[in-house]
């Protein structure tokens, strides 16, 4: 029988066909696990980018912000140099000369008549425009008045007598009068101007120029469209690539804004999503052409930080629209429901000073000259008060609310081995988060009167009086008015202490006290700055009477000191005060805007270079642009982005911003009432003056306010009170004796501005920029490099402690500064925006100050009244689930 042998042959192969099985699909599986890992890796690499680039555009608006809250500054500043120095010029020698005597202490208070015992009784500045020669009657307390001899006591000549004595009389009370007018206007319009005379006996003074008011407002209004932008809430569906299941990146950028520069509210997820995009997909984003499946499936949510509500009456809602919705394209959310930034307005109510000539019968003053005769009609000076409530000041950015941004990506993984039936893959996330950092809003000048920031008080934290050389409160002893006193004469008018109220909403129904303007300009030393907020006047400076015609001034703060005001006076650069044509006030009004090293401590300047090949200066970045020259003098001009006005923004019409400024002014009605009653009180004084002169004092009181006929009778548009003038100027209906309404100005400065400036005017704000490095008021330039105080890089970042770069390859033989005057961009943790645990932000305040010493030291530290102070704006409850508990 034939034998049966069985072949092992192929045996191996088998064993070998399992482990190749085997051995590939752990191939595979490696495979996947590093394309897993890559794909990990690279989905978070690209949500790091959306989330840094969405802060930077954050950070790009608050650097737009910052600047323009420093163009708020210069504002003020134009104003203040405006009032003290352009407003005193008939005073110039007297205080150079004070300067040189007291050394340390600016003099405002007029001069004896020679001969007279009467003085003025209050330092306070007071404008005067009918200056020029040594018998200047602005540097005068009281002008002599007109004896009135006895009659002759014949038959037919005593009527005459009396009856040209009384026409002498009224010729000089009249003289008087007009005198107070032109000052009136002068005041009127460095507050309230808008380019254009709106008083037909207006002074040439400095009037093309718009005034304080009315440009404060306007930065205003489009610092609250910035602010909008940051604000733009999150999308609320995620973001991805053409699918109908989300929220399409081409609906967002066709939506993005009308016009030829347009208000970007959907850049910042555009932006994000983007960035993430070209990631994923090698560096290229083409709205026709996806990559992979999975970058093709990307999608991106921006996560949503709690709500913070700015509440009605708070200074956070202040000139927002009453509308709960406002439309930016598609987009319609609520703009006072902030979940990135928080504005809070710093509106003063502020009172300037001009000249009265007031006729008085105060004989005391000139019995010297004419012995015991009787004397009428002396021109008596009375510092009279113009009222500017509500002006808007800056803004500062609230400490409660974080600006960041924090975003979470999704996509699908499938690799190549995916042996599921769902083809859709693994769904991978990721998150990241980013914060605007290394710059400032500006300084935290004054305090808050209420846990809802509705009002403002004078600020004093650390020993730091912080509104010390802004704003003075005023003391007048009780009593009738009586000439010398300042107007109004009522205690209850002015602020009076540390405690009172100096602003704040209207809304909040406060009880208004108004205060005097002051600026601290400029320091050399820190221990000037010391001086400043440290001073044994307590938390403000306060402003009293004296009865010595040589005494030393009292005052001492921001331009009271002598140091101060010639620096600041010094931008006027003229050899003769008396004679100041418009050129060189001009030249002195853009000067004066010029950035100081104190702002270079307290706000964000703008700087640029063009057209230099000097590597220093190329370290500040041109976040402005040039836009030509200025008409007047030469100097650079440039635009900053800020909308004010559009389908596109807050307020989509010019009439939205009218009704904004009128429901504004209407809301300061008792303020305004309030001067009025003061004004009426001081004519019924002046008015009960004896007199042998029928009309002599009863015209003068009704230059000042018209008792017998009323405020709203303008019948006679020649003889218009001062009263007249400004409740038709605050209250009228319509234009009439020439004279517009505040909401029919702003309405037609902002119709000719745009029919003028068009787009650009829509969507930026024009201003001039003088160098530092100019001469004037420094006789040492400053540098672009001392401007640069936002943030200095350290060593980490390739730079030695001045902030200058130290990189091996730097090619330049000047050595460069890395210090930035804008604000830089920075990846945060995202446990550090959770809700409680450690390492949030929920552990600590996140504003601090510098705290000077004399010595010239200085410290950052937490200010004592915000130590509690925490943010309330983390990221909503359940969004950082994934991350499992964030409490330890």
């Amino acid at each position: 029988m034939r034998k049966i042998y069985k072949s092992e042959k192929g045996q191996l192969s088998i064993f070998l066909g399992i482990i190749m099985v085997i051995i590939i699909t752990m191939m595979a599986f490696i495979i996947n696990v590093g394309l897993f890992v890559k794909a990990k890796i690279n989905l978070q690499n690209a949500v790091d980018a959306a989330a840094w680039s969405g802060a930077a555009v954050q950070a790009r608006q608050l650097s737009n912000i910052a600047y323009m809250n420093w163009e708020m500054r210069n504002t003020y500043k134009e104003w203040m140099f405006k009032y003290y120095v352009i407003g005193h010029l008939g005073l110039s020698d007297q205080l150079k000369a004070d300067v040189v005597a007291t050394k340390n202490k600016t003099s405002f208070r007029l001069l004896p008549f020679p001969g007279s015992s009467e003085v003025d009784p209050y330092n306070l500045p007071s404008t005067c425009m009918a200056f020029g020669g040594s018998k200047d009657i602005c540097k005068l307390v009281s002008t002599p008045g007109l004896p009135r001899f006895e009659a002759p006591g014949l038959a037919g000549i005593d009527d005459q007598h009396e009856s040209f004595e009384n026409t002498i009389a009224k010729i000089k009370a009249d003289n008087c009068s007009t005198k107070s007018v032109k000052n009136f206007a002068s005041a009127m319009i460095w507050a309230y101007g808008i380019k254009k005379d709106f008083f037909s006996d207006t002074p040439a003074a400095a009037t093309h120029r718009p005034g304080a008011w009315i440009q404060a407002m306007e930065l205003a209004l489009r610092m609250r469209n910035l602010e909008a932008i940051v604000n733009r809430p999150p999308v609320d569906d995620p973001i991805c690539f053409g699918s109908s299941s989300c929220k399409t990146i081409e609906s967002l950028a066709s939506d993005n804004a009308g016009g030829s520069f347009g208000n970007p509210y959907n850049e910042r997820p555009i932006k994000a999503f983007k960035s993430a995009f070209r990631n994923l997909s090698g560096g290229t984003y083409k709205s026709g052409e996806i990559k992979d499946e999975f970058s093709g499936s990307f999608k991106l949510t921006e996560l949503k930080p709690k709500i913070f509500d700015a509440k009605n009456g708070t200074l956070s809602r202040l000139l927002m629209p009453p509308s709960p919705n406002v439309n930016l394209g598609s987009t319609s959310f609520d703009p006072s429901q902030k979940r990135y930034l928080d504005l809070i307005a710093y509106p003063l109510n502020l009172v300037t000073f001009y000249t009265t000539m007031v006729t008085n019968n105060s004989g005391e003053a000139i019995q010297s000259i004419v012995g015991s005769t009787p004397v009428e009609s002396a021109c008596g000076s009375t510092k009279t008060g113009l009222p500017v409530p509500g002006y808007i000041f800056g803004y500062v950015k609230n400490p409660k609310v974080l600006t960041y941004y924090a975003v979470k990506g999704e996509a699908n993984f499938v690799g190549l081995f995916y042996p599921f039936t769902d083809t859709n893959g693994i769904t991978l996330q990721a998150y990241a988060a980013a914060k605007p950092f290394g710059g400032r809003v500006g300084p935290m000048l004054f305090g808050f009167g209420d846990e809802n920031a509705s009002t403002l008080i004078p600020r004093v934290e650390n020993a730091q009086n912080r509104t010390l050389p802004y704003v003075s409160a005023l003391l007048v002893p009780p009593g009738p008015f009586r000439a010398g006193r300042p107007i109004p004469n009522n205690q209850d008018f002015w602020v009076q202490s540390a405690t009172s109220v100096i602003g704040g909403s209207p809304a909040a129904g406060i009880d208004v006290k108004f205060g005097i303007p002051n600026i601290l300009y400029d320091y050399v030393s820190m221990g000037d700055l010391t001086q400043h907020t440290t001073s044994t006047e307590g938390a403000i400076l306060t402003i009293r009477e004296t009865t010595s015609a040589i005494a030393e001034p009292l005052e001492e703060l921001g331009l009271y000191d002598a140091k101060q005001y010639s620096k600041f006076a010094s931008h006027l650069q003229v050899a003769d005060p008396t004679i100041v044509g418009a050129v060189e006030i001009e030249r002195a009004l853009e000067s004066v805007r010029q950035p100081t090293r104190y702002e270079a401590l307290n706000y964000m300047i703008p700087t640029f270079e063009e057209g230099d090949s000097n590597p220093e200066k190329l370290a500040a970045y041109p976040v402005v642009k040039k836009k030509g020259n200025s008409p007047f003098t030469g100097n650079t001009l440039y635009q900053l982005f800020g909308p004010i006005w559009g389908s596109d923004t807050l307020y989509s019409t010019p009439d939205a911003i009218i009704s904004i400024i009128q429901s504004f002014m209407m809301s300061n009605q008792t303020a305004i009432d309030k001067y009025l009653d003061s004004l009426k009180e001081v004519a019924e004084s002046i008015a009960a003056t004896p007199s042998t002169g029928t009309d002599t004092y009863k015209n003068a009181a009704e230059t000042i306010y018209p008792l017998a006929a009323g405020l709203d009778n303008l019948s006679n548009c020649d003889s218009l009170s001062m009263a007249t003038r400004f409740n038709q100027f605050f209250n009228g209906g319509s234009t009439q004796c020439d004279i517009k309404p505040l909401g029919e100005l702003v309405r037609d400065y902002i119709k000719t501005e745009s029919d003028t400036g068009g787009e650009n005017y829509k969507y930026f704000y024009l201003t001039s920029y003088v160098k530092p490095n100019s001469g004037t008021p420094y006789k040492q330039p400053v540098s672009n490099k001392e401007l640069l105080t936002a943030y200095a890089p350290g060593e980490r970042q390739g730079s030695n402690d001045e902030g200058e770069l130290l990189h091996p390859f730097n090619v330049y033989s000047t050595i460069l500064s890395a210090k930035r005057n804008y604000y830089s961009t920075k990846l945060v943790a995202m446990r550090a925006l959770a809700e409680s645990g450690q390492g949030t932000y929920q552990e600590k305040p996140i504003y601090s100050e510098a705290a000077g010493s004399s010595s010239g030291s200085v410290s950052f530290k937490i200010p004592s009244d915000l130590l509690s102070t925490k943010i309330v704006n983390e990221l909503e409850n359940g969004q950082l689930n994934d991350f499992g508990d964030l409490t330890h």
